[in-house]
C-alpha cells in the first residue's frame, strides 16, 4: 500500500465517466479526476472489480460490481454497460449464456435479470418474467451460474435463488417457492443441484432437499468457515455431495465438503494441503468431475480421485475465471483481468478501465475541514477535492470514517486509527483496529475496536470506557453520542443505552423484546433515536416508546424495508439509505426520495449535493432529483 497521504500509482488512474462507446485500453498517464455536471444524478464505478467472466468465442464479458464490460481481448477495445446504458443496477452478480447464445446477468441489489441478444438489452423486473419467456433456452444452457439458475441432470425444473432470500423453481408450467417455512435458511443467494435431483441452497447456513420435496433440511456451516467467514462458491459433485469455497478476513479460508449420505463435513485447507490457496474465492466443476478453485495463489484443480494441482499466477488474488477455445485461462481479480496458459506460462495483463474508485462497495463518506470528500471502501480510501481531483490515501480496508463538520476527520484501517486536521496530513493515533466512531459535544472522539473495547480520547490520551460485552451487547454495528453524553450502541443483542454515570440499559421494544438487527443509528437533538434495520425504520421517542415506519406507512417515502444507513443533518432532517434508494424526512414528517439501487450510506452537504455510497459505486445527487410524497 502507498504511504498514507500520498497519491497511489495505479495502472488505471483516469477518473472520467465512460459513455459506453468503444474505446482503447486506458493509458496509465491519464489524470485522476471526477467531472461534476448539473445532471440530476451522476455515478462513478470501478469496473475492474471482477465478479464473473464469460468468453463467448469472440468477446470476453466481465461482470463487475461496477457494471458489465465487454472486452475484445485481441485489440483491448472495450465497452462498459452500466445504468447509463439502461441496466437497472451497476452491481452485477452472476453471468451465464443460454442455449441460444444470449447473455444473462443478475444483480446484487436488484431482483430482476437482464439479457443481451447481441443487438440490444432486454430487462426483466422479475426473474419469473424472464424464466417464463425463455424457459427452454435457460433449461438447455451449456453452463449454469448458481447465482442465477441451475438444472440437475435431465430434470425439467429450473432452480434459482428467489431474490428475497428464498428458493424457487419452474418446470415449464408451475412455480414452486421455498422459504423459511419450508426450512430454507434465510438470505439464500446460491443454489446448486445434482444429476440425481439433490438440491443445495446457501444463505445463513445450508439447506438441502430432493427435487419434489416440499420441506428442506437445514445445516450449519462447517466449523472452519468461522463467524466472519464468507461462502464464495458452491458445487455439487457426481455423488450429490456439496462442496463449498470460503474465505475469511481473520483466518485461513478453504474448501468444505458435506457428504450427501453421512451428512458429515470434511475440510480442505492450505494448512493441510499447501497446494490449496490460503483464501478460496470460487469453485467450479467440469463435466468429468474435475474440481477447480481460484484464490490468492492462482488456480488449483483436482481431477476426480486424484491430488490437487496448481497453476500459479504470481501473487494474483483470482476471484473468478473462464477459458476460451484455445484453452487459455482468463482470470478475474479485484483490479482487472489477466490471462495465463494451462501450463502456468504466458501470464499477461491486466485489462483495465479508467476508474476513480478503489473498489465499488462504498461503506463510508465524510467531508474534512478543507471540504474534501473522503470515500472509504472495502479496498481503500481516497479523497476528492472541489475540482474533482482524486487522491488515493491507502489501499487498506477501511473500517471506520467520520468527523465533526469543520473539525478533524478520523479514519480506521487495518493498521490503526488516523486523524486528519486542517493541514490534511493523516496523523496516527493508535494501532488498534477501530471499527466505529462517535463524537462528544466538544468534538472529541469515542471509538470501538475490533475486539469490542470502547474508549474516549481526552487531553491527548485514551480513556477506557468498557467493552461491548461488559455493557451487555453482542456484536457492535453502530454507535452514537448525545450532546449530554448518553452513548447509544446498536448490537446483535439489542440497542443499548449507557448514561454518563455508567448505567446501561437495553432499550427494549414496546413488547419487551430487544431490537435485534439494527445496522445504523441517528440521534435528534430532542432525544429521538432512529434505527435502521432489515425490517424497516424504527423510531424511539424520548419517553421510550418505539414506532416502526414501513414503506406503506410512509406512502412510499421509505423506499425499502431493507434499511442500511442513517444521517441526521444540522436542520434535523433524517436521510435514509435503503436497498431501494435514498429517502429524506424533514422535522415536519414530509417525505421525499430518489431511487438509487443498493444505497448503503448517505452524506448530504449544505450546498444541496447529496453523496450516496452503494455496493455498486458512488453517486452524486442534486436536491432537485428528489420526488416528494404527496
Amino acid at each position: 500500500a502507498p504511504p498514507l497521504g500520498a497519491a497511489a500509482t495505479r495502472p488505471s488512474p483516469a477518473a472520467r465517466q465512460i459513455d459506453g462507446t468503444p474505446s482503447p485500453a486506458p493509458d496509465a498517464s491519464e489524470s485522476v479526476r471526477l467531472t461534476f455536471t448539473e445532471d440530476a444524478i451522476q455515478a462513478w464505478t470501478d469496473p475492474n472489480e471482477i465478479t464473473g467472466l464469460l468468453h463467448d468465442g469472440t468477446f470476453l464479458w466481465a461482470a463487475t460490481s461496477g457494471g458489465l464490460v465487454r472486452w475484445n481481448p485481441e485489440s483491448g477495445v472495450h465497452r462498459l454497460y452500466a445504468q447509463r446504458e439502461g441496466l437497472p443496477s451497476q452491481a452485477v452478480r452472476g453471468i451465464a449464456g443460454d442455449a441460444q447464445g444470449r447473455l444473462w446477468i443478475g444483480y446484487a441489489d436488484h431482483p430482476g435479470w437482464s439479457m443481451y441478444d447481441g443487438r440490444a438489452w432486454h430487462h426483466y423486473a422479475s426473474r419469473r418474467e424472464a424464466v417464463e419467456e425463455h424457459y427452454q433456452a435457460l433449461l438447455e444452457a451449456p453452463r449454469y451460474d448458481p447465482r442465477l439458475w441451475v438444472r440437475g441432470g435431465e430434470s425439467t425444473w429450473v432452480w434459482m435463488p428467489s431474490g428475497d432470500g428464498g428458493v424457487q423453481s419452474y418446470d415449464g408450467e408451475t412455480w414452486r417457492v421455498y422459504g423459511t417455512r419450508e426450512r430454507v435458511r434465510p438470505n439464500t443467494w446460491l443454489v446448486a443441484t445434482s444429476a440425481a435431483g439433490r438440491l443445495w441452497a446457501i444463505g445463513d447456513g445450508v439447506s438441502t432437499a430432493v427435487e419434489g420435496d416440499r420441506q428442506w433440511q437445514d445445516h450449519s456451516f462447517f466449523s472452519d468457515v468461522g463467524a466472519d467467514g464468507v461462502v464464495t462458491g458452491i458445487v455439487v459433485d457426481e455423488t450429490g455431495s456439496l462442496w463449498l469455497a470460503f474465505s475469511s478476513p481473520s483466518r485461513v479460508g478453504g474448501v468444505s465438503y458435506l457428504d450427501a449420505e453421512t451428512r458429515l463435513w470434511a475440510g480442505h485447507s492450505h494448512a493441510l494441503t499447501p497446494t490449496l490457496p490460503r483464501q478460496v474465492y470460487c469453485i467450479e466443476a467440469d463435466a468429468d468431475g474435475t474440481l477447480w478453485l481460484c484464490g490468492d495463489q492462482g488456480l488449483v484443480y483436482r481431477p476426480a480421485g486424484e491430488r490437487w494441482r496448481a497453476i500459479p499466477a504470481a501473487d494474483l488474488h483470482v476471484r473468478c475465471f473462464t477459458r476460451d477455445a484455445s484453452d487459455r485461462f482468463w482470470l478475474g481479480t479485484a483490479h482487472g483481468i489477466w490471462s495465463i496458459l494451462a501450463d502456468g506460462t504466458g501470464l499477461e495483463g491486466p485489462l483495465l478501465l479508467p476508474s476513480p474508485l478503489v473498489g465499488n462497495e462504498v461503506r463510508h463518506l465524510a467531508v474534512d475541514a478543507r471540504e474534501r470528500l473522503w470515500v472509504g471502501t472495502a479496498r481503500g480510501l481516497s479523497h476528492v477535492d472541489a475540482r474533482g481531483t482524486v487522491t488515493v490515501v491507502t489501499t487498506d480496508e477501511i473500517h471506520s470514517l467520520d468527523g465533526v463538520t469543520g473539525r478533524d476527520l478520523y479514519f480506521g484501517t487495518t493498521s490503526g486509527l488516523y486523524r486528519v486536521g486542517s493541514l490534511g496530513d493523516p496523523e496516527p493515533l493508535t494501532e488498534d483496529v477501530v471499527t466505529h466512531l462517535a463524537f462528544a459535544a466538544d468534538g472529541s472522539p469515542w471509538v470501538a475496536t475490533r475486539e469490542g473495547a470502547i474508549r474516549r480520547f481526552e487531553a491527548g490520551t485514551w480513556q477506557e470506557v468498557g467493552t461491548v460485552a461488559s455493557l451487555g451487547g453482542g456484536r457492535l454495528r453502530d454507535m452514537t453520542l448525545s450532546a449530554d453524553g448518553v452513548l447509544w450502541l446498536a448490537t446483535a443483542s439489542g440497542v443499548l443505552r449507557r448514561d454518563p454515570d455508567g448505567t446501561t440499559t437495553n432499550a427494549l421494544l414496546n413488547d419487551g423484546t430487544p431490537l435485534e438487527g439494527a445496522r445504523s443509528l441517528a440521534l435528534a437533538a430532542d432525544g429521538t433515536l432512529w434505527a435502521a434495520t432489515p425490517r424497516g425504520l424504527y423510531r424511539r421517542h424520548p419517553e421510550g416508546h418505539w414506532t416502526l415506519l414501513t414503506v406503506d406507512s410512509t406512502g412510499g417515502g421509505l423506499r425499502s424495508m431493507d434499511v442500511w444507513g442513517l444521517t441526521m443533518d444540522a436542520e434535523a432532517t433524517l436521510w435514509i439509505a435503503s436497498a431501494g434508494g435514498v429517502s429524506r424526512r424533514t422535522p415536519d414528517a414530509e417525505w421525499s426520495y430518489v431511487d438509487v439501487p443498493g444505497a448503503r450510506t448517505v452524506l448530504p452537504l449544505p450546498s444541496g449535493i447529496i453523496w450516496v455510497g452503494t455496493g455498486g459505486g458512488l453517486y452524486r445527487v442534486q436536491q432537485a432529483a428528489f420526488q416528494a410524497v404527496e
